[in-house]
């Protein structure tokens, strides 16, 4: 299980890493707070002055953009793959 946690946190910092420039400054703030700081949602309402709910719908709506926009643009898979093929390679 704490594989799987690790995993997807990865998973979403190099999200975070390659298309954070498509969020807004108030999603980055949440998702930085929430994912690298380890803030629940109630500590992050009370950094940004919001509710606990604003909070989260702030960071799944984040996260969604991150996540339809590897899907539309498939950077992190193709890097993936020319890293494997490199890692074959040799």
């Amino acid at each position: 299980m704490l594989d799987k946690l690790l995993e997807k946190k990865l998973e979403f910092e190099e999200l975070f890493n390659v298309y954070s420039s498509l969020l807004t400054s108030k999603q980055k703030e949440a998702l930085e707070l929430y994912f690298f700081d380890d803030l629940s949602y109630a500590e992050i309402g009370e950094v940004l002055g919001t509710s606990k709910q604003a909070v989260y719908d702030t960071i799944n709506k984040a996260v969604k953009k991150l996540k339809m926009a590897e899907k539309n643009i498939g950077y992190i898979e193709l890097k993936n793959k020319y890293d494997k093929l490199l890692e074959d390679k040799n």
